[in-house]
């Protein structure tokens, strides 16, 4: 999947990294207008944030035809085919390294765009 493509919307990917076809948006405007009922109030939720111990960095470079991709992740099997898929490569071409992870808490088990 090529990151642009992302972007505009044309394609998602899956926790597997599979892309899980393609969506499109509606008119939003005409949704309003159709809809019986329109709600429109303000609400707030309780907010909780993972604290990860580490910033959010990553440093990739190419050698000898691979990805090398550094990053601080729980979980590089959930990310490698994702991130693979973003950059628009084979899985086999990228080496994932992710020696330490400070305490992602949940929040670094898989790729967010």
């Amino acid at each position: 999947m090529e990151g642009a493509g992302f972007r505009q919307g044309q394609r998602r990917p899956s926790s597997n990294g599979n892309t899980v076809g393609e969506w499109s948006y509606g008119d939003l405007e005409a949704g309003f207008a159709e809809a019986k009922v329109v709600l429109d109030e303000i609400f707030v939720t309780a907010s909780y944030s993972h604290l990860s111990q580490e910033p959010r960095s990553v440093m990739a470079y190419w050698q000898n035809g691979k990805c090398y991709v550094h990053a601080s992740c729980q979980s590089g099997t959930n990310a490698i085919p994702g991130l693979a898929g973003f950059i628009g490569i084979d899985p086999s071409q990228l080496v994932f390294i992710a020696e330490n992870c400070g305490g992602g808490f949940g929040s670094k088990d898989r790729l967010i765009p």
